[in-house]
């Protein structure tokens, strides 16, 4: 996809890369500050380390979602015979790596917490797991992480461009679903 664009336009070489660099540079700022902002600026007294890179791991896998799901739409226009079944295959596979990589950065975080039981670090994670809408947590862990992993593990499903559609799907709800859960249970403790 993006290399149709540069090609199109007949970028140089290096200032595709430049703007590439730049590109990713500004990803990683803005979403550590939004990280901030939004998860631990709001509790006063915790301080997660792990917190920012855990909200851009999630905006990576959300956003390869949303790339399949742009792959899936465009395979309608007339760009969609450039677009075939193994670029949804790798897609598919990004996405499950991401999954991984997103759950193991959400265990190092909550880890260390369950572990040193300390009750001013442990009760942002209970209000937010047990306390708050433990239905509506254990909802965004199934679709933002078992069922995508149990269904891309099956790689009929990553060759199949509405299945890898759904699948994409229940990662984005879930990705909304982790930033509200984010954001309201810190401003209405009280569910």
């Amino acid at each position: 996809g993006m290399a149709l664009f540069f090609k199109a336009r007949s970028m140089k070489p290096r200032s595709v890369i430049l703007l590439s660099t730049f590109t990713i540079m500004m990803f990683f700022t803005v979403q550590t500050i939004l990280s901030w902002d939004f998860g631990s600026n709001l509790i006063g007294h915790w301080y997660p380390s792990v917190f920012a890179p855990l909200f851009i791991v999630s905006s990576f896998q959300v956003g390869i979602a949303a790339a399949i799901l742009t792959f899936a739409f465009l395979r309608r226009s007339p760009m969609g015979p450039k677009i075939n079944i193994e670029q949804f295959n790798f897609m598919g596979q990004l996405l499950l790596g991401f999954t991984f990589v997103w759950i193991y950065t959400a265990y190092s975080l909550y880890m260390v917490y369950w572990y040193g039981n300390i009750p001013r670090e442990i009760e942002p994670v209970n209000l937010r797991i047990w306390n708050w809408a433990p239905r509506l947590f254990w909802t965004m862990m199934a679709v933002k992480l078992f069922l995508p992993f149990l269904m891309l593990i099956n790689t009929q499903v990553r060759h199949s461009v509405g299945a890898l559609s759904f699948v994409a799907i229940l990662v984005l709800v879930g990705g909304a679903i982790e930033k509200y859960l984010i954001v309201v249970p810190s401003l209405h403790p009280e569910p």
